[in-house]
């Protein structure tokens, strides 16, 4: 595992996909996601935004009358964002892992956050401390026994492959069943990925904490879940998801490891 301080420099200045740019087409989705997840409008709940790509749910969240929230990123840049370009009410420059938060929260949004900690499991159970009576804790990571990425060839398998094969003595056919079988969990690619999470690993980590829980999956073309992902050839917009609603989603889920706690 990589050191703290490794990681710290690897996220400084990181900004995923912070382009002011992008604010309406996650307003959109972020109006869709809270309606799915059944939050209450208008009860001025309190949300937490753990490493949120620059605060744009937290901004949605308000916007849409949801309540007050909190931003927390170890990106300073991304924080500067948030405050700045966005407008977030309560922006927090700090490791969300070792920070301390002095109330409790109703909505606590991870999305795509814990693949890249130290310790997942220990983050996961410090967020469900943190929940109010009766609150939310929404988890979002890569499904690492989801194959759906082999119909997107371009969003990095090939480049996965050609690495693969340039540090393995390994036939390419042999390759290809490897990554047919799950015997290369989909996920991992560190610094920034250090784990490849599964639905069957996560089910037995929350029920050996006695946590009340409800694990899905979802396909990189659900727009909640993969609100930066624009598809731009044909092969993108019709071949690929044949692939996915006909083979492969239904053989280990969906591109999307989807996990809610609830209080």
């Amino acid at each position: 595992m990589p050191e703290r301080g490794i990681l710290a420099m690897f996220y400084d200045g990181f900004l995923f996909e912070a382009d002011i740019r992008n604010m309406p087409d996650i307003a959109k989705n972020s109006r869709e996601l809270f309606s799915e997840l059944k939050l209450e409008n208008g009860r001025n709940l309190e949300m937490l935004d753990v490493g949120g790509g620059g605060g744009f749910f937290s901004k949605s969240f308000e916007n849409l009358g949801y309540g007050k929230s909190t931003y927390v990123d170890l990106d300073a840049k991304a924080c500067d964002f948030a405050r700045n370009k966005l407008g977030v009410s309560n922006v927090i420059n700090a490791d969300a892992t070792q920070a301390a938060f002095d109330k409790k929260f109703d909505f606590i949004m991870c999305r795509h956050i814990i693949e890249h900690l130290l310790n997942p499991s220990e983050f996961v159970l410090k967020m469900t401390g943190l929940l109010s009576e009766k609150g939310l804790l929404l988890v979002m990571c890569p499904n690492g026994a989801s194959i759906e990425y082999l119909a997107y060839p371009r969003l990095g398998l090939l480049n996965r492959a050609r690495i693969i094969k340039g540090s393995n003595p390994i036939r390419s056919i042999a390759l290809l069943r490897k990554f047919l079988f799950g015997d290369i969990l989909h996920g991992i690619d560190p610094p920034r990925h250090l784990w490849a999470i599964t639905g069957k690993g996560m089910e037995i980590f929350l029920k050996r904490n006695s946590l009340n829980f409800k694990i899905y999956t979802k396909k990189l073309t659900d727009k909640c879940y993969s609100p930066y992902y624009k598809p731009r050839t044909f092969f993108d917009k019709k071949i690929a998801p044949f692939l996915v609603d006909k083979f492969l989603s239904r053989i280990h889920g969906g591109t999307h490891l989807i996990l809610e706690i609830r209080k």
